[in-house]
C-alpha cells in the first residue's frame, strides 16, 4: 500500500516492540520477525522499540503468560535459517540507515 500510494507516503517512525508474548496460546505481540517485515515495507526512518521492558505478573496471569525476548539479530539469524541469505549483502544491509531506539515507560524520543 504505502508504494502504491499517491502522493508518496513516507514514515518517519515504526513502534513495534521486539518481544513475543502470548497469553496462553493468544498472541499478544509479534515480535521481531513481524517488526523486520514492518520495517521493511514502511522503511520508517525511526524503529522505536515498545513495551520491551520486563514486566512482574503476578497470580493468574503469571500463570499463562510466556514471553520469548528477542534482539534484531536474533530474529536475523532465525529468518537466515528458514530462507537462507538473499544476497551476498549482510542481513543488515537493509537496516543500516534506521535509527533504533528502545524507550521504557516515561522515557521519551525527540524525532528529526
Amino acid at each position: 500500500m504505502l508504494a502504491l500510494s499517491s502522493p508518496p507516503i513516507s514514515v518517519l517512525a515504526l513502534l513495534h516492540g521486539l518481544h513475543d508474548i502470548k497469553l496462553s496460546k493468544k498472541q499478544l505481540n509479534l515480535g521481531a520477525h513481524n517488526a523486520l517485515r514492518a520495517q521493511r515495507i514502511s522503511r520508517a526512518k525511526y524503529w522505536v522499540s515498545t513495551h520491551d521492558e520486563v514486566k512482574r505478573a503476578g497470580g493468574l496471569v503469571n500463570r499463562f503468560l510466556k514471553r520469548k525476548i528477542w534482539t534484531i539479530e536474533d530474529a536475523l539469524k532465525e529468518e537466515e535459517r528458514e530462507k537462507g541469505r538473499i544476497d551476498g549483502d549482510s542481513p543488515l544491509a537493509d537496516l543500516r540507515d534506521v535509527q533504533f531506539a528502545n524507550l521504557e515507560s516515561g522515557e521519551s524520543l525527540l524525532l528529526a
